[in-house]
């Protein structure tokens, strides 16, 4: 993939990486060198994410894996760790709103508890595994996939909220407690993101005219976007930065 990248021969783990956000992330990092493992419940996504990334001379693999299950996640890791030593980069990116989605008053729990299950707990789970070996190492970067939507209010999507509204501040605790052992900790909060997933829930709601009056640089941005966010927050270049959550959001938290 061209010329050594700022994570050269770098292990990056990257959940839900078989589409939108992840998965551009997951093509970024093998361009800069990164050895990648995308980790996904949707086999055959996570699969053809990994085949695009060999097709450009990466180095990438997939591991099966739900980040709600606590076996599935210490086997994709032990997995990883037996096969590369470490675990240098860590982007806890799974997650998402869906339509179920709702004011709390019309909010179902199956919902929230699903969201709070994958987005906050999934996030607990895989940083808990990966931690010690970072810890062993005294190095690493975390990235938390975080949201405008615990930044600022967005009305309608009570469980996302309150899901990313506790990425938020779980990352500047883990900030604080790793920072001993050389682990930065920090999140990017995407604005609306030109995914398959965020466009379709975008026409359902037929909101978009009202949202993208209220983003300065415009609605949508793209998947590379916040995957250039995502590298700079795990390289060197923000060795002094931790504990921020970045939003990559076209200026709509400045509004």
């Amino acid at each position: 993939m061209g010329a050594p990248g700022r994570f050269e021969g770098q292990v990056v783990v990257i959940t839900g990486g078989a589409s939108g956000i992840g998965k551009a992330t997951a093509l970024r990092f093998a361009q800069e060198g990164a050895v990648v493992r995308v980790l996904d419940v949707q086999r055959e996504a996570g699969s053809a994410t990994v085949d695009e990334i060999a097709r450009a001379n990466g180095v990438a693999a997939f591991d099966l894996t739900d980040i709600t299950d606590e076996s599935s996640v210490d086997t994709a890791i032990a997995r990883i760790v037996a096969e590369h030593g470490r675990v240098d980069v860590l982007f806890n990116n799974a997650g998402g709103s869906t339509l179920r989605d709702a004011p709390v008053h019309e909010l179902e729990l199956a919902e929230f508890w699903r969201c709070i299950s994958v987005d906050l707990a999934g996030t607990v789970i895989m940083s808990k595994r990966v931690l010690p070996e970072m810890i062993a190492a005294r190095r690493g970067a975390i990235v938390n996939a975080c949201s405008t939507a615990a930044i600022i209010g967005i009305g309608g999507i009570s469980a996302y909220t309150a899901a990313k509204g506790g990425i938020a501040a779980l990352t500047r605790a883990m900030a604080v407690d790793y920072a001993p052992y050389g682990i930065r900790v920090n999140a990017v909060a995407p604005g609306w993101t030109r995914t398959e997933r965020v466009v379709n829930i975008a026409a359902v709601r037929g909101d978009e005219d009202e949202r993208g009056g209220r983003v300065p640089l415009g609605l949508f941005g793209d998947p590379g976007n916040i995957a250039d966010g995502v590298l700079f927050l795990a390289s060197a270049a923000a060795e002094r930065i931790t504990g921020l959550t970045l939003p990559v959001d076209g200026g709509l938290t400045a509004t």
